[in-house]
């Protein structure tokens, strides 16, 4: 079974249910005192930099609902056409899972299966890279 999160990259806060089967919360009162921050309805009104990986039968559908709500999208998949077809919606391209985390306040990771999720997450080019060399 595939993890699909929100990771709140600015603030190095990591929420997500499980990833390779052990529970992530970083720091914990995140979760406990402040998961209200990262909920849905609270990111909603300030139309922050999401990226989102994953542009699948899924992940597509809900990246393009983020842009229609007015959210400034960097998206990267393993299929350019998935990558092309966004942009002409007016996503953003990254090259990398590192780039999107760069570039964004928020991730949004939509997985097929746990390979692909340890690819964009510890792979070489990973999420990662660029949230534990900063």
């Amino acid at each position: 079974m595939a993890v699909n999160c929100v990771i709140g990259v600015a603030r190095n806060v990591f929420h997500t249910s499980t990833l390779y089967g052990a529970r992530i919360c970083l720091p914990s009162c995140y979760i406990s005192n402040k998961h209200r921050e990262f909920s849905s309805t609270a990111w909603r009104g300030k139309k922050e930099t999401v990226g989102f990986i994953g542009l699948g039968h899924m992940g597509a559908h809900m990246a393009r609902n983020l842009i229609k709500s007015g959210y400034l999208l960097v998206v990267n998949d393993v299929m350019p056409a998935a990558v092309e077809e966004l942009k002409k919606e007016g996503a953003e391209v990254a090259g990398t899972p590192a780039e999107v985390a760069a570039r964004a306040k928020l991730i949004v990771t939509m997985l097929p299966s746990s390979p692909h999720v340890r690819e964009v997450y510890s792979g070489n080019k990973g999420i990662f890279q660029y949230v534990f060399s900063r």
